[in-house]
Protein backbone atom coordinates (compact mmCIF):
# COMPACT_ATOMS: atom_id res chain seq x y z
CA UNK A 1 0.00 0.00 0.00
CA UNK A 2 2.88 2.36 0.84
CA UNK A 3 4.39 1.74 -2.60
CA UNK A 4 1.09 2.63 -4.27
CA UNK A 5 0.80 5.85 -2.25
CA UNK A 6 4.43 6.77 -3.00
CA UNK A 7 3.90 6.14 -6.75
CA UNK A 8 0.75 8.27 -6.75
CA UNK A 9 2.58 11.09 -4.95
CA UNK A 10 5.45 11.05 -7.47
CA UNK A 11 2.98 11.06 -10.39
CA UNK A 12 1.11 14.01 -8.87
CA UNK A 13 4.35 15.91 -8.37
CA UNK A 14 5.39 15.33 -11.99
CA UNK A 15 2.01 16.54 -13.25
CA UNK A 16 2.40 19.69 -11.16
CA UNK A 17 5.74 20.65 -12.76
CA UNK A 18 5.56 23.99 -14.57
CA UNK A 19 5.62 23.89 -18.40
CA UNK A 20 9.08 25.52 -18.49
CA UNK A 21 10.65 22.51 -16.78
CA UNK A 22 8.95 20.12 -19.17
CA UNK A 23 10.40 22.14 -22.06
CA UNK A 24 13.95 21.36 -21.00
CA UNK A 25 13.71 18.09 -23.00
CA UNK A 26 14.09 20.29 -26.09
CA UNK A 27 17.45 22.08 -25.89
CA UNK A 28 18.52 25.40 -27.43
CA UNK A 29 20.99 23.48 -29.63
CA UNK A 30 18.21 21.26 -30.97
CA UNK A 31 16.04 24.32 -31.62
CA UNK A 32 18.93 26.05 -33.41
CA UNK A 33 19.46 23.00 -35.63
CA UNK A 34 15.75 23.01 -36.57
CA UNK A 35 15.89 26.74 -37.28
CA UNK A 36 18.98 26.30 -39.47
CA UNK A 37 17.18 23.52 -41.37
CA UNK A 38 14.38 26.00 -42.18
CA UNK A 39 16.99 28.61 -43.15
CA UNK A 40 18.79 26.28 -45.58
CA UNK A 41 15.50 25.14 -47.11
CA UNK A 42 14.22 28.74 -47.39
CA UNK A 43 11.18 27.60 -45.37
CA UNK A 44 9.76 31.03 -44.54
CA UNK A 45 6.82 29.69 -42.53
CA UNK A 46 9.16 27.53 -40.46
CA UNK A 47 11.45 30.51 -39.76
CA UNK A 48 8.47 32.60 -38.71
CA UNK A 49 7.14 29.84 -36.45
CA UNK A 50 10.51 29.54 -34.70
CA UNK A 51 10.90 33.32 -34.14
CA UNK A 52 9.80 34.71 -30.78
CA UNK A 53 6.46 36.61 -31.05
CA UNK A 54 7.89 39.61 -29.18
CA UNK A 55 10.70 39.87 -31.75
CA UNK A 56 8.20 39.70 -34.63
CA UNK A 57 6.07 42.44 -33.08
CA UNK A 58 9.12 44.61 -32.41
CA UNK A 59 10.17 44.29 -36.06
CA UNK A 60 6.69 45.30 -37.24
CA UNK A 61 6.57 48.29 -34.89
CA UNK A 62 10.00 49.54 -36.00
CA UNK A 63 9.30 49.15 -39.73
CA UNK A 64 6.51 51.68 -39.68
CA UNK A 65 8.56 54.28 -37.85
CA UNK A 66 10.93 54.93 -40.76
CA UNK A 67 9.44 53.48 -43.98
CA UNK A 68 7.37 56.13 -45.81
CA UNK A 69 3.95 54.94 -46.98
CA UNK A 70 4.88 55.48 -50.65
CA UNK A 71 7.85 53.12 -50.27
CA UNK A 72 5.80 50.16 -49.08
CA UNK A 73 5.61 47.17 -51.47
CA UNK A 74 3.12 47.52 -54.32
CA UNK A 75 1.16 44.46 -53.09
CA UNK A 76 -0.48 46.49 -50.34
CA UNK A 77 -0.90 50.04 -49.07
CA UNK A 78 0.24 51.24 -45.65
CA UNK A 79 -3.12 50.51 -44.02
CA UNK A 80 -3.17 46.92 -45.31
CA UNK A 81 0.45 46.33 -44.27
CA UNK A 82 -0.17 47.72 -40.80
CA UNK A 83 -3.12 45.37 -40.33
CA UNK A 84 -1.10 42.26 -41.13
CA UNK A 85 -0.24 40.14 -38.09
CA UNK A 86 3.45 40.48 -37.17
CA UNK A 87 4.24 36.91 -38.30
CA UNK A 88 2.54 37.43 -41.69
CA UNK A 89 4.44 40.69 -42.25
CA UNK A 90 7.73 38.96 -41.40
CA UNK A 91 6.95 36.21 -43.93
CA UNK A 92 6.07 38.81 -46.56
CA UNK A 93 9.39 40.64 -46.02
CA UNK A 94 11.41 37.41 -46.12
CA UNK A 95 9.69 36.29 -49.32
CA UNK A 96 10.48 39.64 -50.96
CA UNK A 97 14.12 39.49 -49.87
CA UNK A 98 14.48 35.91 -51.08
CA UNK A 99 13.16 36.98 -54.46
CA UNK A 100 15.10 40.23 -54.84
CA UNK A 101 18.44 39.37 -53.26
CA UNK A 102 18.57 35.66 -54.14
CA UNK A 103 19.22 34.81 -50.51
CA UNK A 104 17.46 31.49 -51.03
CA UNK A 105 20.20 30.46 -53.47
CA UNK A 106 22.88 31.43 -50.96
CA UNK A 107 21.07 29.63 -48.12
CA UNK A 108 20.95 26.39 -50.11
CA UNK A 109 24.76 26.40 -50.34
CA UNK A 110 25.39 27.56 -46.78
CA UNK A 111 27.03 25.32 -44.17
CA UNK A 112 25.88 25.94 -40.61
CA UNK A 113 27.57 24.19 -37.70
CA UNK A 114 26.73 24.70 -34.03
CA UNK A 115 29.81 25.14 -31.84
CA UNK A 116 28.29 25.43 -28.37
CA UNK A 117 25.74 27.12 -26.15
CA UNK A 118 25.99 29.74 -23.42
CA UNK A 119 23.10 29.78 -20.94
CA UNK A 120 21.87 33.21 -19.83
CA UNK A 121 19.44 32.29 -17.08
CA UNK A 122 16.66 29.71 -17.18
CA UNK A 123 14.84 31.11 -20.22
CA UNK A 124 17.56 32.51 -22.51
CA UNK A 125 20.49 30.92 -24.35
CA UNK A 126 23.07 31.98 -26.93
CA UNK A 127 24.04 29.36 -29.52
CA UNK A 128 27.45 29.97 -31.10
CA UNK A 129 27.69 28.68 -34.67
CA UNK A 130 29.87 28.79 -37.75
CA UNK A 131 28.37 29.89 -41.07
CA UNK A 132 30.24 29.13 -44.30
CA UNK A 133 28.69 30.43 -47.50
CA UNK A 134 29.80 31.21 -51.05
CA UNK A 135 30.34 34.73 -52.36
CA UNK A 136 31.19 34.80 -56.06
CA UNK A 137 32.22 31.17 -55.84
CA UNK A 138 34.58 31.68 -52.89
CA UNK A 139 33.79 30.30 -49.41
CA UNK A 140 33.44 32.88 -46.63
CA UNK A 141 33.32 31.82 -42.97
CA UNK A 142 31.73 33.80 -40.12
CA UNK A 143 31.26 32.91 -36.46
CA UNK A 144 27.86 34.12 -35.25
CA UNK A 145 25.57 33.95 -32.21
CA UNK A 146 21.90 32.94 -32.31
CA UNK A 147 19.91 34.03 -29.24
CA UNK A 148 16.90 31.96 -28.16
CA UNK A 149 14.26 32.49 -25.47
CA UNK A 150 11.69 30.13 -24.04
CA UNK A 151 8.13 30.89 -25.09
CA UNK A 152 5.23 28.68 -24.01
CA UNK A 153 7.53 25.71 -23.48
CA UNK A 154 9.52 26.03 -26.73
CA UNK A 155 12.80 27.70 -27.62
CA UNK A 156 12.27 30.58 -30.06
CA UNK A 157 14.83 32.75 -31.86
CA UNK A 158 15.01 36.28 -30.44
CA UNK A 159 17.78 38.22 -32.14
CA UNK A 160 16.82 41.50 -30.48
CA UNK A 161 14.48 44.45 -30.97
CA UNK A 162 13.46 46.04 -34.24
CA UNK A 163 15.57 45.31 -37.31
CA UNK A 164 17.78 42.99 -35.27
CA UNK A 165 15.04 40.39 -35.81
CA UNK A 166 15.60 40.62 -39.55
CA UNK A 167 19.38 41.03 -39.59
CA UNK A 168 20.04 38.61 -36.74
CA UNK A 169 18.72 35.09 -36.55
CA UNK A 170 21.29 33.77 -39.00
CA UNK A 171 20.12 36.14 -41.74
CA UNK A 172 23.08 38.53 -41.83
CA UNK A 173 25.41 36.20 -43.80
CA UNK A 174 22.62 35.61 -46.32
CA UNK A 175 21.89 39.30 -46.82
CA UNK A 176 25.60 40.08 -47.02
CA UNK A 177 26.24 37.39 -49.61
CA UNK A 178 23.08 38.30 -51.56
CA UNK A 179 23.97 42.00 -51.62
CA UNK A 180 27.56 41.33 -52.75
CA UNK A 181 26.41 38.93 -55.46
CA UNK A 182 23.75 41.39 -56.65
CA UNK A 183 26.21 44.31 -56.58
CA UNK A 184 28.84 42.40 -58.56
CA UNK A 185 26.28 41.24 -61.10
CA UNK A 186 25.13 44.85 -61.52
CA UNK A 187 28.71 46.07 -62.00
CA UNK A 188 29.48 43.32 -64.50
CA UNK A 189 26.32 44.10 -66.46
CA UNK A 190 27.27 47.79 -66.39
CA UNK A 191 30.76 47.00 -67.68
CA UNK A 192 29.26 44.91 -70.46
CA UNK A 193 26.89 47.72 -71.43
CA UNK A 194 29.71 50.27 -71.34
CA UNK A 195 31.86 48.15 -73.62
CA UNK A 196 29.26 48.03 -76.35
Amino acid sequence: MRTLIRTAAVAAALLALPPVLAAQAGTPLQAAERYFGHLRAANIEGLSEMTHPAALQSLKDSLFTFIPADELPAEGDAATMRQLPAAALYQFILAALHGEMKVGDVAAGMELRTLGVVAAGADRAHVVYSATFPIVGHPVQMTQVLTLRLHEGAWKVDAGPGLSTLLGGGMLPLFLAGAVEEGLEGRLEGDDDGGR
